[in-house]
């Protein structure tokens, strides 16, 4: 018994509408899941990249200990955000404004 079939068009705002076309009374459910947000993590990639020439640079070793691990600890973290797959964006903003922050200070050596 065919009650009826469902169509996809494109929305204006959504994205996407469903109709439904009924040829008598149907009860449906209906479970939409939220596409994955594509996270540009370009920004990050590049902070990361700038903290390991840092690090690798022979004044490094002037820098203060504390700040020195302050630095390590948010390197480490952006590395991390930087290869999780699901990383939302604002980990990822985040993530970079640390690493941008904590590695101004070692630039006071």
């Amino acid at each position: 018994m065919s009650v009826g079939k469902m169509k996809k068009k494109p929305g204006k705002r959504t994205g996407k509408k469903y109709t439904f076309d009924a040829k008598e009374s149907a009860a449906f459910t209906a479970v939409f899941e939220q596409e994955k947000e594509e996270v540009d993590k370009s920004h990050l990639k590049e902070a990361i990249r700038h903290a390991e020439e840092q690090m690798q640079d022979e004044k490094y070793q002037d820098v203060i200990p504390v700040v020195r691990e302050e630095y390590e600890e948010a390197y480490k973290n952006a590395k991390a955000i930087d290869e999780k797959p699901d990383a939302t964006s604002e980990e990822v903003e985040t993530a970079y404004k640390t690493l941008i922050e904590v590695g101004e200070k070692t630039d006071y050596v």
